[in-house]
C-alpha cells in the first residue's frame, strides 16, 4: 500500500472509482424511504470528481425516481479541484463549491493506492451534519448522470 509523498501524487491517486463502507452522503434520497445501497466516488483523468450512488433493486412504481433501480447514479459533480495539503499528501478536501466555510466538503486522509478515511460536512439553515466513511478502490462500472445535466450513459 502506498502512500502519496506529493500533491501531484495525491492527485494522480485519487483517479479511479471508490466504493464507501456506508451510504455516506446523500442517502437519504426523499421522505419516501432511503432507497440507496452504496456510496461512490468516481474521479476521472481531468481531476473531474462525481458522487453517485447505487440505488436499491427495488423501487416502488409511484417514487419518481423508481426508473433508476439497480442503477448507480451520478447525483451531482464537486465543482472544484482537489484540494490536497502539501505539507502531508495524504490528506485534503473535495468542495461543492468555492467558499471552505459554507456549503458541502468532503476531507480525506490516510489516502493510499487502495483506500482513504473520509468525513463529509454539510451546513444546511446552520445545521451541521457530519459523516464518517472509508473509500475502497474498486474496479471501473457503468454509471448514469440524472439531474441537471440530464442522463446520459457512462
Amino acid at each position: 500500500m502506498a502512500a502519496p509523498t506529493t500533491v501531484e501524487d495525491a492527485k494522480a491517486m485519487l483517479v479511479g472509482y471508490w466504493k464507501c463502507n456506508n451510504l455516506f452522503i446523500g442517502s437519504e434520497i426523499d421522505e419516501d424511504g432511503v432507497y440507496t445501497e452504496s456510496a461512490f466516488l468516481i474521479v476521472t483523468e481531468d481531476l473531474t470528481v462525481y458522487y453517485a450512488c447505487k440505488f436499491a433493486d427495488y423501487i416502488p412504481d409511484d417514487i419518481w425516481y423508481a426508473e433508476y433501480a439497480g442503477k448507480i447514479v451520478v447525483m451531482w459533480p464537486f465543482d472544484t479541484d482537489i484540494i490536497v495539503n502539501s505539507a502531508d499528501p495524504t490528506t485534503g478536501y473535495l468542495y461543492l463549491n468555492d467558499h471552505e466555510n459554507w456549503g458541502y466538503w468532503l476531507s480525506f486522509k490516510n489516502l493510499e493506492d487502495d483506500s482513504f478515511d473520509a468525513q463529509w460536512r454539510s451546513w444546511d439553515d446552520d445545521y451541521h451534519v457530519q459523516v464518517d466513511g472509508t473509500f475502497n478502490r474498486v474496479e471501473p462500472f457503468e454509471y448514469i448522470f440524472f439531474g441537471s445535466k440530464g442522463l446520459m450513459k457512462k
